[in-house]
């Protein structure tokens, strides 16, 4: 799953798609590995946000099953990795949902990313959203542009 919050931009794999005798071994998998998910992220704020975000929120976690320990793989897609609890993740997502304060994102991450990262990075990242944006809007199909109906068809 790809996920752009104003707290950065996140892909989330299964806990599973963690590689045995990777280069880095992550704390506490004490609930076994198919109750995480691998976060990973290009940069380092954007991962270190969501520890932020939770530690934030006043809600506790056992230390042994999620650390907040992220993991830098310099010359990966996904430099910054982190493991953590399923219900962790999703009680980040619930807290960036009931955070939505605004009618355009765009408008609102530029504003974030400016005054937390900088212009020079919030400009780039900004460029990605609006690139990104296009190619969803130019290449996505819509029902319209479906010729054939039947493919939502159920029978």
């Amino acid at each position: 799953m790809w996920l752009v919050t104003e707290d950065g931009f996140f892909s989330v794999v299964s806990g599973a798609a963690f590689p045995e005798g990777f280069e880095w071994e992550p704390d506490g998998l004490v609930l076994g590995v198919d109750q995480y998910v691998l976060v990973r992220t290009r940069d380092s704020d954007s991962i270190e946000r969501i520890e932020i975000v939770l530690r934030l929120s006043g809600h506790d976690w056992p230390d042994e099953e999620w650390s907040g320990k992220a993991y830098a793989l310099a010359g990966t897609d996904y430099e910054h990795r982190m493991l953590m609890p399923r219900y962790l993740f999703n009680l980040y997502l619930q807290i960036a949902t009931a955070a939505i304060d605004y009618d355009n994102f765009k408008n609102k991450t530029g504003t974030v990313w400016t005054q937390r990262v900088g212009f020079d990075v919030a400009l780039r990242r900004g460029s990605a959203l609006l690139e990104t944006w296009f190619a969803f809007r130019e290449k996505w199909p819509t029902d319209e542009s479906i010729d054939d109906k039947k493919v939502y068809a159920d029978g």
